[in-house]
């Protein structure tokens, strides 16, 4: 990884995702059962969409901390020509650095025509971002990650993460798919007036 890119990295502001998801349950902002935030009707759409996508990555990235609670993930946005998000790991001392891309099989009610197949084929576009981490939110109910055959891709990483089918309030991590991939659930941090 070129040394300028890790130092514009560095220079990023990075965000406990735990108290990034903590502060958007006190205002109101978070995400409910299958993962549908609930916002106010004044949020703009352009406003709203970015929202939620930060609010998925940092529930993506509030996942991988609780997975790996000894290396201090955090997360920063940071658009590119591959990824929207910038996470960080490790060590204070000597931090290691990954770009996210984010990715969302929204809901048939949303969007009827999108599989999980299209969106995965999609990444094909990735094939030289070989230290690109790609997590796809899972927005249905009926898609089980771990029943799918992952194709050939460039990328460093392939996660699934979403709400949990058997829980209320539960969500799950699932990858690395590219390699010998876990099941890991979790839940959201709580914070008040948050309900679920």
């Amino acid at each position: 990884m070129a040394r300028d890119r890790i130092n514009q990295w560095a220079a990023l502001p990075f965000f406990n995702p735990t108290k990034v998801l903590r502060e958007a349950c006190r205002q109101g902002f978070h995400h409910k059962l299958r993962g549908r935030p609930t916002l106010p009707p004044d949020v703009v759409r352009s406003e709203r969409k970015r929202l939620i996508e930060d609010l998925d990555a940092a529930v993506f990235a509030h996942g991988i901390r609780e997975m790996l609670p000894d290396r201090d993930v955090c997360i920063a946005e940071f658009e590119a020509q591959d990824h929207d998000f910038v996470l960080r790991f490790g060590p204070a001392e000597k931090p290691g650095y990954c770009p996210l891309q984010l990715k969302v099989l929204v809901p048939t009610g949303v969007n009827p025509t999108l599989t999980i197949e299209s969106l995965l084929s999609g990444l094909a576009k990735y094939a030289s971002a070989s230290d690109l981490v790609v997590a796809i939110k899972v927005d249905r109910p009926d898609i089980d990650p771990r029943a799918l055959t992952m194709p050939v891709l460039g990328v460093a990483e392939l996660w699934f993460f979403g709400p949990c089918p058997r829980s209320a309030d539960g969500w799950y991590l699932y990858g690395d798919c590219l390699g010998t991939p876990d099941w890991f659930e979790f839940h959201l941090p709580p914070g008040k007036p948050c309900a679920t």
